[in-house]
């Protein structure tokens, strides 16, 4: 379950917007184990002639999830999988902050039809195998389009995730 509360507004420009969101999250995994975890985001948007940009922080005061676990039964599924679930797990589970940055063009096709296409880049602030990384942070790009029908039906796609693997 999610309790989210947001607020949005236009800035100084109607082109300019500001939103700022609060979370609290309540999650639970059979009859083991149960959180509790709250968090903030915030996001500014600049749209002009077709075009859209974005950054958006996501979980800026860092995310945190108490969990409370009951160990009588999760010593009943512990070793249901051979070799996984052997230990207990953390009680705490923290989300770091991240940036999405984004832009955005719609184009016309026609006379029903629109393509929205977009670029982001997801930015965490550590060392990952993702495409960008370094010891300061590590970038993801991710691509889209979107293509609707008079606004009544859509279709969408992209691709994202893009990460190193090591081979042997």
């Amino acid at each position: 379950m999610l309790f989210n509360i947001a607020y949005a507004r236009n800035l100084i420009f109607k082109d300019l917007k500001f939103g700022v969101n609060a979370k609290v999250v309540r999650r639970t995994i059979g009859d083991f184990a149960s959180s509790w975890g709250f968090g903030f985001d915030v996001g500014i948007q600049f749209e002009r002639n077709n075009w859209k940009f974005g950054i958006m922080a996501r979980d800026i005061t860092t995310t945190f999830n108490t969990w409370a676990i009951n160990e009588t039964e999760f010593d009943k599924i512990k070793n249901a999988i051979s070799g996984q679930n052997q230990e207990l797990p953390e009680t705490t589970e923290i989300t770091k902050p991240k940036l999405q940055i984004g832009a955005a063009k719609e184009f016309r096709i026609g006379r029903f039809f629109n393509l929205l296409a977009e670029v982001d880049l997801n930015v965490r602030f550590a060392k990952t195998n993702d495409i960008f990384s370094s010891d300061a942070g590590s970038v993801d790009p991710a691509i889209g389009f979107q293509l609707d029908y008079d606004k009544i039906v859509y279709l969408r796609a992209g691709v994202g995730n893009f990460q190193y693997a090591n081979t042997i």
